[in-house]
C-alpha cells in the first residue's frame, strides 16, 4: 500500500494557506474573489488536517500535536492576509446604505480598522483558531483509524 508521508500533509496545507492569503488578501482587494473560493480552500484545509491526523495514529504518532500544527500553519497563513487589507473611506460608508455618520466617527472608525494593532490582533486570533480547530480535527481523523501494529481481539 503506498503511504503518504506526514511531511506531505505540511507541506500540502502551506501551499493551501499560501493560496488562502492570496485570495483572502492582495487579491480581494484587486478582484474582489468570491467567498466560494475561500470556502473551498476551507474545506481542502479541513480535509488535509483529518487526513493528517488518520496518517499520524497510523504511524503512532501524536495526532494530537499534528493537528495543532497542521492547523496553526494554515491559520497564521491565512490569518497574515489581514495585513494586507485595508478599509477605504468608500467601503466603510458604502455599509450605511446612503445614511452618512458624523465625520469624526468614520475618521476614527478607519483609524481603528487600519491600524497594525487591530491586524496583529486579528492574526493572532487565526493562528490560535487555527490551532484550536487543528486540534478537533485532527483528533477526528485518529479515531476513524488505528495504529499499524494494534490487533484486532475478537
Amino acid at each position: 500500500m503506498n503511504r503518504v508521508p506526514l511531511s506531505m500533509y505540511f507541506g500540502a496545507m502551506a501551499i493551501v494557506g499560501l493560496v488562502a492569503l492570496l485570495v483572502t488578501g492582495p487579491l480581494q482587494q484587486s478582484t474582489g474573489s468570491s467567498s466560494i473560493i475561500r470556502d473551498i480552500i476551507d474545506v481542502l484545509a479541513i480535509f488535509i488536517t483529518f487526513m493528517a491526523g488518520r496518517r499520524a495514529k497510523s504511524q503512532g504518532r501524536r495526532y494530537v500535536g499534528v493537528g495543532a500544527l497542521i492547523g496553526g500553519l494554515y491559520g497564521g497563513l491565512s490569518g497574515a492576509s489581514r495585513f494586507f487589507i485595508t478599509v477605504t473611506r468608500a467601503e466603510f460608508l458604502s455599509k450605511f446604505h446612503g445614511k452618512t455618520p458624523p465625520a469624526h466617527l468614520v475618521s476614527e472608525s478607519l483609524r481603528i480598522a487600519n491600524s497594525p494593532t487591530l491586524h496583529a490582533v486579528e492574526f493572532l486570533g487565526s493562528l490560535i483558531g487555527g490551532v484550536v480547530l487543528g486540534l478537533i480535527i485532527g483528533t477526528l481523523g485518529s479515531i476513524t483509524t488505528k495504529r499499524q501494529n494494534d490487533k484486532i481481539v475478537v
